[in-house]
């Protein structure tokens, strides 16, 4: 994919560690990159948390190469939430949680906004990404 392709030359450009977060196409990008790129680049990876990725669901067999977080809501419209949660969750490098919030809810612009899984997952980011 093209923008699998441009993340990674976008990384590759810069010396420094990341962390990485995306929310649902990023989420998902980020996981397709995380089993997909070269190791020297990985190796700069230090964590990713990727929010409502259901794309993820078509790349179960993606093994992560840096350690990665996923956090998906209690349900979406066209798969089971649960089964994809439980399939990634045995991974190396993996965590994943389901949450009972909606698809969107760190979203302020979406109607699945919630502000107290907001305010609550922007306290776990600032902790899990040390800043």
């Amino acid at each position: 994919m093209i923008i699998i392709k441009k993340l990674q030359s976008i990384l590759n450009n810069y010396a420094d560690e990341y962390s990485l977060v995306g929310f649902s196409v990023g989420a998902s990008i980020i996981w397709m990159l995380s089993g997909n790129m070269p190791t020297e680049l990985s190796n700069r990876i230090k964590y990713a948390v990727c929010y409502y990725g259901a794309q993820i669901r078509y790349y179960t067999d993606v093994s992560p190469k840096f350690t990665i977080k996923c956090i998906f809501p209690r349900s979406e419209l066209h798969f089971d939430v649960s089964i994809l949660h439980n399939i990634i969750k045995m991974k190396d490098k993996v965590t994943s949680m389901q949450v009972n919030y909606r698809h969107g809810f760190m979203n302020t612009h979406s109607n699945n906004y919630d502000h107290i899984g907001f305010e609550t997952h922007m306290a776990f980011l600032r902790q899990d990404l040390n800043l």
